[in-house]
């Protein structure tokens, strides 16, 4: 055991998980099944730009798809972009997580800038590289209801319901182990729990994020490595992808 792992983990089944996760995003013909997946449901969206499949031509290994023309994401960090579009893109960016989630029960679980393009033209996010998208049950989602409810209501009881739930912790588990997970969830969920607009150049949640993350690996960690984790790994990485290009987001009673 060290501190990069809980002590009780179970690598086998951790192994298991990232080989199975590997084989699915590395066979181009299930990629091409998500992005037509995609279209299907946000096609018609003018925000988003998700390129189209070509079925016939694509194989395990070959992925033929629509040329999308944009930049980086990571672009609109830079000085020549102006502070409303980069909190236009980031409100479109929690919009769409919300959507994945509650709506869609389709959720792009691996959410790094180098799967973003930024076309300035129509002022459009493209989405690529679908390949990690995974489906969420009815029952994941009513979960992350509670969570996103409990956080705006600052309810400790109901965060810990979630976190028991989806398999973070046990009912067994004591204080020790449950209340840094409390905490962490806490300051995942803040920018939602917000009354006025978020300001996430100015927070230093995502600092804060990594020491709470700290705390809890010494306690134990989080139980359940594998399919719950991943799905919430979208929301863990929306938070940091935000505070990198300064965005402000207004808050859920300010309207998405």
């Amino acid at each position: 055991w060290s501190r990069l792992l809980p002590r009780d983990v179970d690598l086998g089944a951790l192994g298991q998980e990232a080989k199975r996760q590997l084989r699915r995003e590395s066979d181009y013909r299930l990629e091409a099944k998500h992005l037509a997946h995609y279209v299907a449901l946000l096609g018609g969206d003018p925000q988003l730009a998700i390129p189209r499949p070509f079925a016939a031509l694509t194989t395990k290994r070959v992925l033929a798809m629509e040329y999308l023309e944009g930049a980086p994401l990571e672009e609109l960090c830079g000085p020549g972009h102006a502070q409303a579009t980069r909190d236009a893109v980031g409100a479109t960016l929690y919009r769409l997580l919300l959507r994945e989630i509650f709506a869609l029960r389709f959720v792009q679980s691996d959410p790094n800038f180098a799967n973003y393009l930024w076309q300035s033209g129509p002022q459009r996010i493209g989405l690529v590289d679908l390949g990690a998208a995974q489906p969420v049950s009815a029952r994941l989602a009513k979960s992350y209801a509670l969570l996103l409810r409990s956080a705006m209501q600052a309810d400790r009881a109901g965060l810990r319901r979630f976190a028991t739930e989806v398999g973070f912790v046990l009912e067994a588990d004591g204080a020790d182990r449950l209340e840094p997970v409390v905490d962490l969830l806490a300051a995942s969920c803040e920018p939602f729990a917000a009354r006025g607009s978020y300001d996430f150049g100015s927070s230093d949640l995502a600092h804060h994020q990594t020491g709470l993350a700290e705390r809890s690996l010494l306690h134990g960690g989080l139980r359940d490595q594998n399919s719950p984790d991943r799905k919430s790994r979208r929301w863990r990485v929306s938070f940091p992808k935000c505070h990198e290009g300064t965005d402000r987001m207004p808050g859920p009673r300010g309207g998405w």
